[in-house]
């Protein structure tokens, strides 16, 4: 099935400062509407000869596709079919629901074949998935409504003109994944009722299955991301913010036909404490740090020689772990030093455990690893030195003899290896390169 999807691209500074923290109730209001290509000029006009030119056009907030036009075979036909999302302005009938609308195009001419009230004042996001055994794709709608943190999900199949609605469910955050491992892709919702439900859209209706979550105290999840088992089954880490500034995490993946919540479970099991066991400060999200596909959970510890060092001067490594679920058990897989706020960790070599500690070189805004002697104001034998710059300070820093080991689009990520030859713990480049991972 071919697929063709126009987006309407959003100023690029807006991405770059991360707008996933921002307030993107209206994107709308926030930047002055893309010009519209040739093509979707010719879709609006065509929506406006039938409901009339007093509209304006909703951009989803979330989400791979962030236009009000989504251009995509969505039917049994061959030609593809437009989706519009707006909202009628200058009247006083309205309800304040944001309508989508479908167009078709034939003989060359879009034409509008279906229009029909959302269920939301705004668009959350929108996905286009082949779901189940199905043959033809799914329409995936979520929607918000104004000064409401609850939101609709509303499954949709397009065939002859009309939508036929599949699904509709409360939820607070969704993701597509084939969790059961059976090759075919399932909806998996987080809702506000403390579930995990996931649903199975195909040829025999709709399956739920689910299973308890713990929603802490924030009114939403903090991340849900998909991963991978050790064991190479699909999950969910669900992390999970609560209102005294620390986050846990919980694991959702199928086995024998039920959706399982171990961590969930296990945390009234006082012998077991699990949830407990990933409890950390906020800020430290699950995330696949060494590429793998398995999903790793942050775990601070005080550094080597900070101990005895009051609160507010202590540094910290994070050691990673992930879950087994042969003994339901989290265990350790590295260890580093993780930087929440330049977005990167450095693995530290398994010779460096207990030999190497690190300090921040406030004044050039480095962080420091150097050989730990006992004592961490002897810094003297220095292994080498991290600095995240912009790239229009990188070359001044290269003159001062580091090297880049990656960059972003923004900065650079630059390393200073000592020359120190008689020293066994200074690292080699490959091996920097090999341990560094942008986060």
């Amino acid at each position: 099935m071919k697929k063709r999807i126009i987006l309407s691209v959003l100023l690029c500074s807006l991405v770059l400062t991360g707008c996933t923290t921002m307030n993107m109730g209206n994107v709308e209001n926030l930047l002055t509407p893309p010009d519209l290509s040739s093509e979707q000029t010719e879709i609006k006009e065509a929506l406006m000869e039938t409901v009339g030119k007093n509209i304006k056009l909703k951009y989803p907030r979330l989400g791979d596709y962030r236009s009000a036009f989504l251009i995509a075979d969505i039917d049994e036909e061959e030609t593809e079919e437009a989706i519009v999302f707006y909202e009628k302005t200058g009247i006083t009938d309205t309800d304040g629901r944001l309508r989508m609308a479908i167009l078709d195009k034939k003989d060359d001419k879009w034409t509008a074949v279906y229009d029909n009230a959302g269920m939301g004042t705004d668009v959350e996001r929108v996905r286009i998935e082949n779901l189940g055994d199905e043959k033809f794709p799914t329409v995936l709608v979520g929607y918000s409504f104004a000064g409401n943190m609850g939101k609709v999900l509303t499954a949709y199949n397009y065939s002859n003109g009309a939508l036929t609605e599949r699904l509709h469910e409360s939820y607070m955050n969704l993701e597509i994944t084939d969790l059961d491992n059976n090759g075919e892709k399932e909806i998996s919702l987080l809702t506000a009722d403390n579930k995990v439900r996931v649903c199975v859209i195909d040829k025999e209706g709709i399956r739920n299955f689910e299973t308890d979550v713990e929603s802490g105290t924030s009114g939403d999840y903090a991340r849900v991301i998909n991963g991978k088992l050790r064991d190479g089954r699909n999950a969910l880490y669900v992390d999970t913010s609560y209102s005294d500034g620390m986050t846990a995490t919980q694991i959702i993946y199928a086995q024998n036909g039920f959706v399982k919540n171990p961590v969930y479970t296990l945390q009234t099991d006082t012998s077991a404490n699990t949830l407990v066991k990933t409890m950390r400060p906020t800020g430290y999200y699950s995330v696949d740090v060494d590429g793998d596909g398995v999903v790793e959970i942050p775990m601070p510890v005080i550094m080597t020689g900070y101990e005895n060092e009051d609160v507010a001067s202590q540094l910290y490594l994070t050691e990673w772990y992930d879950f087994n679920p042969s003994n339901l058990s989290f265990e350790k897989k590295n260890t580093g030093y993780y930087s929440i706020t330049d977005g990167y960790c450095f693995m530290m070599p398994s010779r460096w455990t207990g030999s190497v500690t690190v300090k921040r070189d406030i004044a050039k805004n480095e962080i420091v690893f150097y050989k730990y002697s006992g004592d961490i104001t002897d810094d003297s034998v220095e292994l080498m030195r991290i600095s995240v710059v912009n790239k229009s300070g990188a070359e001044e820093k290269m003159n001062e003899g580091f090297i880049k080991i990656t960059e972003t689009v923004q900065v650079e990520y630059l390393v200073k290896i000592s020359d120190n030859k008689s020293e066994p713990l200074v690292p080699t480049e490959s091996e920097v390169t090999y341990n560094f991972r942008l986060v």
